[in-house]
């Protein structure tokens, strides 16, 4: 690898990332670890992603380079959307930000992409307002299925993937138009619109903006900055953003583009999709977990994270982490092993409390109440979780 490493700039539960020089220009490395040489899938899905993504609005992926570390070569943008739409910005630059993140929605969702985790947090921006979304940790392929409901951060996440909502299968095309919703909001107010620690108070806040939005007509304007409420095009961009914080039938971002609030606007440049820059390309596709043939070794690898790291943490991965991540013959207890432990982080008081049956509908029932019993009770001696028996037996 012919880059110069710098400093880290930023550290997950999976990957680090780093500044990093070539020839003078600077670019971002990420460095993900991988077990025994072999990746998660969901460290594989956001590579297959990174590399047939091609718009000029997504970050770009120029080298990749596999050793004892997985590294991904990208642009290096200094400034995160939360770092400046707090100021108060010109409406025209938020109408700028609106359609560029607006297009590249559009591309993703055509091709069958979500994103999963649409933040500010997760939009890099330019000094000419330019933004580009990174981060497809929890991207997918939206014609595969089950798409487990832990997604998206709390803020941003929509009211069916809540934990009082009875379906737990929300669309995750629509699910991404909330959280663009929640971002547009967010910089007309300079405050994030739904604020919450909590899947259940997030649930009531939900409910009590479906209420308000309904009997109060003025209810938009209380929620923007009074230096807004004379923009032109404000009355087309909040008709625009009520469309998209809808319980159901979100508008799609193909058709949030032809709003008549992005007239002059042009469309940023999507391309062809190339082959990957780098021949080691061929050896990420066939890295999977496959040397995990049994429940007895999949249950080993879940426990030696969870002592590794905090409960929280792992418990609130690992249905994206595992769920789909399976052969067909051991898609039932593998499903059972990732939800047992997302019902123990439960019990630990750690999450939301959540219900047995919860994790049942997850899965589409491939198992029942009691197998998921017996495999909380596995897992819970296997780690020792910080919990009473009392508590546990609840």
């Amino acid at each position: 690898m012919d880059y110069r490493i710098g400093k880290l700039l930023n550290e997950g539960s999976y990957s680090k990332v780093y500044n990093a020089t070539k020839n003078g220009k600077e670019y971002v490395v990420k460095k993900m670890k991988y077990k025994k040489k072999c990746l998660t899938y969901t460290q594989v899905r956001e590579l297959e992603i990174l590399a047939n993504v091609q718009h000029d609005r997504i970050i770009h992926v120029y080298d990749l380079y596999i050793g004892k570390y997985i590294y991904i070569v990208m642009d290096r943008i200094d400034r995160e959307l939360a770092d400046v739409m707090y100021n108060i910005l010109p409406f025209d630059i938020i109408k700028k930000i609106a359609f560029q993140l607006l297009d590249a929605m559009s591309y993703l969702h055509l091709n069958d992409i979500a994103h999963r985790d649409l933040k500010p947090q997760n939009i890099m921006i330019d000094s000419n307002y330019d933004i580009y979304i990174i981060d497809f940790t929890l991207g997918k392929n939206t014609n595969y299925s089950p798409h487990t409901p832990t997604v998206v951060t709390l803020n941003y996440r929509p009211t069916e993937l809540l934990i009082t909502a009875t379906e737990s299968y929300a669309d995750p095309k629509s699910v991404d138009m909330w959280s663009v919703g929640c971002i547009l909001v967010e910089m007309l107010r300079s405050d994030i619109l739904f604020h919450s620690n909590t899947e259940v108070r997030l649930y009531k806040l939900h409910q009590h903006f479906f209420l308000k939005r309904q009997i109060n007509p003025n209810y938009w304007n209380r929620k923007t900055r009074p230096s807004y409420h004379n923009a032109e095009g404000l009355g087309s961009y909040i008709k625009l953003v009520d469309a998209m914080l809808q319980r159901e039938n979100r508008i799609t971002a193909k058709d949030a583009l032809q709003s008549d609030i992005f007239h002059g606007f042009s469309k940023c440049t999507s391309h062809k999709h190339e082959p990957f820059p780098d021949p080691q390309w061929d050896r990420i596709k066939n890295i999977r977990q496959t040397h995990l043939t049994t429940v007895t070794e999949w249950m080993k690898e879940v426990c030696d994270d969870i002592k590794s790291e905090k409960v929280y943490t792992v418990s609130t991965n690992l249905l994206y982490r595992y769920l789909d991540s399976v052969d067909d013959d051991l898609t039932k207890k593998l499903q059972c092993l990732a939800c047992a432990c997302m019902s123990l982080a439960s019990k630990t008081c750690l999450t939301d409390p959540l219900t047995i049956k919860n994790f049942v509908h997850l899965s589409k029932h491939c198992f029942t109440v009691n197998d998921l019993i017996q495999m909380e009770k596995e897992v819970f001696l296997r780690v020792n979780f910080q919990i009473t028996i009392n508590k546990f037996k609840k």
